[in-house]
Parts: structure tokens; sequence; C-alpha cells
């Protein structure tokens, strides 16, 4: 999470599971991969991947101030996210590098999704190495959000 200052604080999002691979449906479900939402109807495996589609619901979150699907609620949501389009900004005000990060992080196909390794090759981590203006930067966001 972020302070108003754009400090990074580590909390507990209440869920974990053991191992690579998992069958568990236990989280919150607006975060959720669609291969999670699978396991309310049938079984399914997924694995370290869900945690990418979570950092693309999240980086959305935190650009527009709600996660998508947010009015949503059990199966009409399960059904969005399995068979719906995968989530993207609703506003085109961010630069290419975000909305292709985002991109890579909500791929519904699990196979085509990078794992978080591969993401810190991408050019909008890469492209934003100084840490004192990315805070500077995501504080700015935060307190034109706070004004609306």
């Amino acid at each position: 999470m972020l302070t108003s200052t754009a400090r990074v604080k580590i909390i507990d999002f209440g869920l974990a599971t053991i191992g690579p691979i998992s069958t568990s449906n236990a989280g919150t479900r607006c975060w959720m991969a669609p291969e999670v939402h699978a396991c309310f109807t049938r079984s399914v495996h997924y694995n370290y991947k869900v945690d990418v589609w979570s950092l693309g619901i999240t980086a959305i979150e935190m650009a527009e101030y709600d996660p998508p699907h947010i009015k949503l609620r059990g199966t009409e949501l399960s059904e969005r996210i399995i068979n719906g389009p995968a989530p993207a900004l609703k506003e085109d005000i961010w630069s290419n590098k975000f909305q292709r990060f985002l991109y890579k992080c909500l791929q519904k196909d699990p196979a085509k999704r990078p794992f978080a390794k591969e993401l810190l090759l991408n050019r909008f981590i890469t492209y934003n190495r100084d840490e004192d203006e990315v805070q500077y930067s995501i504080a700015e966001h935060i307190q034109k959000g706070a004004k609306k």
C-alpha cells in the first residue's frame, strides 16, 4: 500500500498458499485471476502467475482509485472475469509503457502471462530507475486524486 507521500508499506492481504500450484478459491474476488475464479465451479490448477494478474488489477486501482468490476458480486463477477475481456484502463491518459505493462499482467491465458521475474525487465519498470522521482510522481498523482 502507499501512504499519501507515496511511501510503500507492506501489508497482509490475508491469503497465502503453500507450494507453486494451488486449487484454492479463497481471496478477494476482484483481484483474482480468471483461473482462480474457475476454481468456484471446477478443479483448476494455477501457479504464481495469478499474482501477476493481481498486480495488474492493483495498478489499475492505484491509477483509477477502484479496481475493475468493483460493483459486481458473486457469479456475475466470476463470469465477467472468466469470459469477458481483460480489464484495461478507462482513460487514455496513461503512458504507453504503463498500458503495455498492464496488458502483459492481465493476459487471460496464464501461459501468455509473464512471471514476476520477467516483469522486472519490462520497460515500465526499467525506465523508472530514480526511486525519488517515481515516489514524487506517485505522490503527486495521489494528491490530485484526493482533490477530486
